[in-house]
């Protein structure tokens, strides 16, 4: 019985660390304790399903900042991208074409 109260308790841990608007992949392998290919397949599963919503994170190749986001098969986004934190900072590089970003594929909790 200690042994399924702990499993349990690790879940509720993991669960509370989740942030609804930026559910990565990684978060979910962890819950499920299982291969990241899983993982991929229960969150494209949860989009099906009207649970999540895929958006793209796009972000500066030097900071690692997120410069904006924007859900999968939306409008496309004009480029170049500026980076207002980097205009803030005064950096040489502020603009980037969208082929310069890197980009990160999130899950947010719908509803």
């Amino acid at each position: 019985m200690n042994f399924i109260r702990q499993f349990i308790n690790d879940k509720a841990e993991i669960l509370r660390g989740i942030d609804p608007e930026c559910i990565e992949v990684e978060n979910v392998r962890v819950l499920i304790g299982g291969p990241r290919f899983l993982a991929e397949m229960v969150c494209e599963a949860a989009v099906r399903n009207g649970d999540f919503e895929k958006w793209i994170d796009l972000r500066n190749p030097y900071s690692k900042r997120v410069i904006t986001s924007y859900r999968e098969n939306s409008t496309p986004l004009p480029s170049p991208i500026t980076d207002e934190h980097a205009a803030l900072w005064g950096d040489d590089e502020t603009e980037f074409e969208l082929d310069e970003l890197e980009s990160r594929t999130v899950y947010k909790l719908k509803g």
